[in-house]
């Protein structure tokens, strides 16, 4: 005939034996695999399937001499079929393929349930050191599901690595990971917000501790917990950013504490940011300073803008 000879074949996966369907697995066609491992999870759970056959043949196929794509679909029909438990998990996380990795992470996380320690462990140890990006990315959305006490030392593995800081994704992934921990435990957040090499992490966790009074009060603790003047002034910096414009704050409890720190420090920068922030938050010991700068036509513009938006902000009632 005019495109050959060639007979189609009638498939009745149906009707096959689980082994068959197992094999069928392999199939050059995507759909024909994906309707083996549908009847496969269909027979398992009414409980027709030859549980024990079956999980000797996908686990031959999950061996890591096979192809990649024939190794996933095994693995997923494992997890389908309730074959793959958490010590075959476990065990996939050291494999040399980095989505067989990506797939143990995704399913151990999946059910939002506490991980056992050793399997933790092990997380930890992937966010560490595994090379792979695409691992990494397995870890940060399975951050996202496991409970908040479980998610610390994880958050901090994953935010430390620099090789992921230009990422499109991993560093907000992270970030969503990390964002209901800030409120569960400001100083501990800003502890994780310190040390990250993200950038886009450390600015969004201040951010989201400056929306509540415990996070401020903790942002400022952490203005004042150095004993260098640079370090005061940088952390400063990132107090001013994370409050951004918000007015009417509360006096926070590190208030005092913040204030001693910033007179025993000496250098220019040091005294500059005290007197900042103390304008900022309404001191209003410090407004006369910065209305001498607002009034100077010495002074830089710039200077001159900085200083009558600390005033207007810290609520300076001879700022119109």
């Amino acid at each position: 005939g005019r495109y050959g000879d060639h007979k189609a074949r009638p498939i009745d996966l149906p009707s096959e034996s689980d082994l068959d369907l197992v094999e069928a697995l392999r199939h050059e066609n995507a759909f024909i695999a994906r309707q083996a491992q549908r009847l496969l999870q269909e027979r398992a759970a009414v409980g027709s399937m030859d549980t024990n056959r079956v999980a000797r043949a996908l686990k031959a196929l999950t061996a890591s001499n096979q192809d990649r794509v024939v190794r996933l679909r095994a693995m997923w029909t494992q997890q389908v079929c309730g074959l793959l438990g958490s010590d075959a998990l476990y065990s996939y996380l050291s494999d040399g393929d980095s989505f067989v990795r990506g797939w143990a992470i995704h399913f151990l996380a999946e059910d939002e349930s506490k991980l056992d320690t050793e399997t933790l462990n092990a997380l930890i140890a992937l966010a560490e050191r595994d090379p792979s990006a695409d691992v990494r990315r397995y870890l940060s959305a399975g951050l996202q599901r496991l409970p908040l006490s479980q998610r610390w030392s994880l958050a901090e593995a994953l935010a430390a690595r620099p090789e992921d800081i230009k990422d499109n994704n991993l560093p907000l992934m992270v970030w969503y990971g990390i964002e209901p921990l800030v409120e569960e435990n400001p100083n501990r957040a800003i502890r994780i917000a310190s040390r990250t090499v993200s950038p886009l992490v450390g600015d969004f966790v201040r951010r989201r501790a400056a929306a509540f009074e415990e996070g401020r009060n903790s942002l400022l603790a952490y203005v004042a917990n150095t004993n260098s003047a640079d370090d005061f002034s940088k952390r400063g910096a990132q107090y001013l950013a994370a409050i951004g414009t918000q007015t009417n704050l509360e006096r926070s409890k590190s208030w005092d504490a913040f204030l001693e720190k910033g007179e025993q420090l000496n250098g220019r920068n040091a005294k500059a940011m005290l007197a900042r922030i103390r304008a900022r938050l309404g001191d209003s010991e410090a407004f006369p300073y910065w209305r001498t700068v607002v009034a100077d036509l010495e002074r830089l513009p710039r200077l001159r803008s900085e200083a009558l938006e600390l005033l207007q902000l810290g609520g300076d009632s001879e700022v119109g």
